[in-house]
């Protein structure tokens, strides 16, 4: 008989709800909000502080959307009892908001694997959940969560690099950003959600700058229910002239994020693929793996 270690997590609730919802990436496609994103594999490792004591873990989230224009990294603080690093599917994200609500503001996360069982624990409550690798990313996926989530990696390791920032394109090119901005996350939520206004939610975000500006321009909405544009101001001036449209629910990802953002602006034009856009947050909770990519629409 082998014996297979179960390992425990161990997280803030009101942490894991975060990057929970952050990683759902709402947005609006014929006027009916969906998520982006279903399930995810959660990677909880050990950073190397404190180990023995079992303090010093991350919680990665990692995923692409459902259509494969985006991907979402969300980094947690988190406490992993047992192996270095351990992965814990969630099969419905929105089951597991459903059920950590419930549950008291400290939470135990014990996989095992073995028998496909999630056991999320709070003081004097326990909640357990079917939890698979090999169940569907999506309703109507071909993809288990496992193999989705090697994809949204694989992307990652082309956008994501320690040595400076560079998209690795499929012939192993590097392209660089033509453009880096950073903002206030609050204002460029502010000026995002507008979408929302009168109940528009066309998921619709035209953004661009102009040479010499110190704002960036957000622009959201049709002038039948409201069109607004919000000035989002930049630490620096641009040195570019540009504009692109983009979707993928941008308003949520803001949402939730505190202190200022760095954007950088790919040009893929050239290649018939418009513009893109990566947004790193680089000072929260000290870990640098908290960004978002966004691929611009190709029709604009």
């Amino acid at each position: 008989m082998t014996f297979v270690e179960i390992t425990s997590v161990d997280i803030a609730n009101a942490d894991l709800a975060r990057l929970l919802t952050v990683m759902k990436r709402k947005q609006t496609v014929n006027g009916k909000q969906q998520s982006q994103v279903e399930s995810l594999l959660l990677t909880c490792m050990h950073t190397g502080f404190d180990k023995a004591e079992g303090r010093g873990g991350q919680a990665i989230a990692t995923s692409l959307t459902r259509d494969l224009s985006g991907l979402t990294q969300v980094t947690m603080p988190c406490t992993v009892n047992g192996s270095d690093v351990c992965s814990i599917p969630i099969q419905s994200i929105d089951n597991m908001l459903g059920i950590i609500k419930y549950h008291g503001t400290q939470l135990s996360l014990i996989f095992d694997e073995e028998k496909n069982r999630l056991k999320i624990k709070s003081t004097g409550k326990q909640t357990t959940l079917d939890a698979s690798k090999n169940a569907k990313a999506f309703s109507h996926s071909p993809d288990t969560i496992s193999e989705f989530h090697m994809k949204g990696i694989e992307l990652t390791n082309r956008i994501w690099h320690t040595d400076g920032m560079y998209y690795i394109s499929a012939t192993n090119e590097r392209i660089h950003p033509f453009a880096k901005y950073t903002v206030d996350s609050t204002q460029m939520y502010e000026a995002l959600r507008c979408d929302t206004m009168n109940g528009q939610r066309l998921n619709r975000y035209t953004i661009g700058a102009e040479y010499g500006s110190h704002h960036l321009k957000v622009q959201v909405g049709d002038m039948h229910l409201g069109q607004t544009t919000t000035d989002v101001a930049l630490e620096t001036m641009a040195k570019e002239t540009w504009e692109w449209q983009f979707d993928g629910g941008l308003d949520e990802v803001f949402k939730f994020m505190p202190s200022t953002c760095d954007l950088y602006i790919y040009d893929f034009r050239e290649y018939g693929q418009g513009m893109r856009i990566f947004m790193h947050w680089p000072n929260i909770l000290g870990a640098s793996e908290f960004f978002a990519f966004q691929a611009g629409v190709l029709t604009y």
